[in-house]
């Protein structure tokens, strides 16, 4: 059974995952940044990437490229956000994500956890939140993105193994 991990994401986690997640798979699967090679035909492909928001519409285009085209008979996502993403969320992406996939592919689901964002961002949300004490929104996304600081965390990387590692029990 050939296995491939794929990510994408420029702060790191998805990679950091990736690479932490191919320790439960065959020792020949492959690990690629989606910004340099495309994935190939494989038995299980995990996809990894990063959002910013709690939004399917967020989602990177090169990945609901590759969704829409990908030939594997398993797939598994994981996800990192700074947002706390809720039950109704995750099963809104997840129902999402199920539609892009060609009918030969079964989803086999989505592992998401908090992702620490740019202290750079967490500035700027500071500051607006300075500019504008009242708005609600801009209140929401600075304490989300602090309460992202140190994300993914151990329990996090242990929560997505075992995630992973059950998703896989399915397909052996």
């Amino acid at each position: 059974m050939n296995c491939q991990i794929c990510y994408l994401g420029p702060q790191g986690h998805a990679r950091d995952l990736a690479f932490t997640f191919k320790t439960l798979f065959p020792s020949r699967t492959a690990v690629m940044d989606l910004l340099k090679e495309q994935p190939f035909d494989a038995d299980i492909t995990l996809i990894g990437f990063e959002l910013l928001k709690d939004d399917v519409d967020e989602i990177p285009e090169i990945v609901r490229n590759i969704l829409t085209t990908l030939r594997s008979r398993e797939v598994i996502l994981f996800v990192t956000c700074p947002l706390a993403i809720n039950e109704k969320t995750h099963r809104y992406f997840e129902i999402t994500i199920k539609s892009m996939l060609p009918q030969k592919c079964r989803f086999r689901g989505m592992f998401v956890c908090r992702g620490e964002v740019y202290d750079t961002m967490i500035e700027e949300l500071g500051y607006m939140r300075q500019q504008f004490p009242n708005d609600e929104g801009v209140a929401y996304l600075y304490d989300q993105y602090r309460r992202s600081k140190g994300h993914p965390n151990r329990i996090d990387i242990r929560n997505g193994r075992r995630f992973i590692a059950d998703a896989w029990d399915l397909v052996k």
